[in-house]
This record gives C-alpha cells, sequence and structure tokens, in this order.
C-alpha cells in the first residue's frame, strides 16, 4: 500500500486531504498525493505549506471537528516533516546510508 511521502496519507485514510483541500486525493506519483502535488515544486514547500493551511484552518474552525487542536497537530506534523527533509537537504553526509563493510 502507497503512503503519501509528505502528508502520509493511504488509499485507505485519506482524512486530512478531505479536510484541507474539501475532497478525496488520488495518486499523481508512486508517493506522492494529489493533495500535495500542487502545494510547492518540492518536498520542502510542500510539506511547510501543508502546514500553513492547516495552521490557518484551525485558527478558522474553532472548536468545529476536526477541531483546532487536531488541525493544530496536522499542522505541527507536517513541520516536523518539513524540518525533516531540510535536514536532510542541509547535512546529506548524516542521512546517507551507510555501507555495511
Amino acid at each position: 500500500m502507497s503512503a503519501c511521502r509528505i502528508c502520509g496519507c493511504t488509499d485507505d485514510d485519506c482524512t486530512w486531504c478531505m479536510v484541507l483541500t474539501g475532497e478525496r486525493c488520488f495518486w499523481v506519483e508512486q508517493d506522492l498525493c494529489s493533495a500535495c502535488a500542487p502545494m510547492g515544486s518540492d518536498d520542502e514547500r510542500r510539506a511547510k505549506y501543508r502546514s500553513r493551511v492547516a495552521w490557518d484552518l484551525g485558527h478558522k474552525r474553532g472548536n468545529s471537528i476536526p477541531g483546532k487542536a487536531e488541525l493544530l497537530g496536522h499542522c505541527n506534523a507536517m513541520l516536523r516533516v518539513w524540518a525533516r527533509l531540510n535536514c536532510r537537504r542541509v547535512h546529506p553526509e548524516r542521512y546517507a546510508k551507510k555501507e555495511v563493510a
């Protein structure tokens, strides 16, 4: 089963894509959903933009379901994805696969 490399949605669960875009996502690449694809030209921008969308929606929705707390939690998850991708770009030597001798 595929999972989006940005938001982590799967064929069985695209809840956050539906909350943020209003529709079910589909696959545009093997590991990239349609909800994340137009959000930038690289994965760092996609994750950061998605966190911003979740943050904005969380503050607009207030106590709706999913409410502010859930949306801000998704925002934080996307910021962690962005930070991980950013670290891999800035320090590729730390994240290079180590060869077994």
